[in-house]
C-alpha cells in the first residue's frame, strides 16, 4: 500500500495489471490440475501427437470417452481430435475410412459429418443396460462391419 501512495497513476495500474495477470496464471495451474485428477484413473492413448481418453480393447475395438465441444470437450475428448485421430490412422490414402463409431448417448448426439458419417446412433440411458434386442442389432452391425475389410475399425462410447 505504501508503494501506491508514492506512485504513479500508471505505475498503480501496471502493478494491478500484473496483480491480475498472477491471478489468472494461477487460475489456469489450478484448472490444470482438476483436469489431471479427473483424468489420472482413466487410460488415455499418447501416441503421434494425440492425447486422447480412448483405448484399444482389441486391434479392431476401440473404448472411447464423448467426443464433445467446448469445456465438456476440455475434460474429456475434444471432438476435433477425435475426428483428426480416426482420419490420421484409421483412413487410406484413396480416402476410405475403416471405422465406425457407436454413439450409445440417449442425450447427446452431433454431426456424422465430423467422422465422415462413420456413426451409428443407438440411444442408450446412461448408466442402463441396452433391451437386448438393441443389442443383438448393435452386435450385427458391429460383425458385418468388422467382415467388410481387414482394416475396419469399430470405436464404442456412451456420455462419458
Amino acid at each position: 500500500i505504501w508503494m501506491l501512495s508514492s506512485s504513479t497513476p500508471t505505475d498503480a495500474r501496471r502493478i494491478v495489471t500484473i496483480g491480475r495477470i498472477m491471478r489468472f496464471l494461477r487460475l489456469v495451474k489450478m484448472f490444470n490440475r482438476a483436469r489431471m485428477l479427473l483424468r489420472r484413473e482413466k487410460t488415455r492413448f499418447h501416441k503421434g501427437g494425440f492425447n486422447l481418453d480412448l483405448c484399444y480393447v482389441t486391434n479392431t475395438c476401440i473404448a472411447m470417452s464423448l467426443p464433445a465441444l467446448g469445456a465438456e470437450g476440455l475434460m474429456y475428448n475434444n471432438l476435433d481430435e477425435v475426428a483428426r485421430f480416426f482420419r490420421t490412422l484409421h483412413k487410406d490414402v484413396s480416402g476410405t475410412h475403416h471405422y465406425l463409431i457407436f454413439n450409445l448417448c440417449s442425450d447427446r448426439q452431433y454431426a456424422s459429418s465430423h467422422f465422415d458419417g462413420a456413426v451409428a446412433y443407438h440411444p442408450t440411458e446412461n448408466h442402463e443396460p441396452c433391451q437386448l434386442e438393441v443389442l443383438c442389432d448393435i452386435m450385427e452391425k458391429m460383425d458385418s462391419f468388422i467382415q467388410q475389410h481387414h482394416k475396419n475399425v469399430l470405436a464404442v462410447h456412451c456420455n462419458k
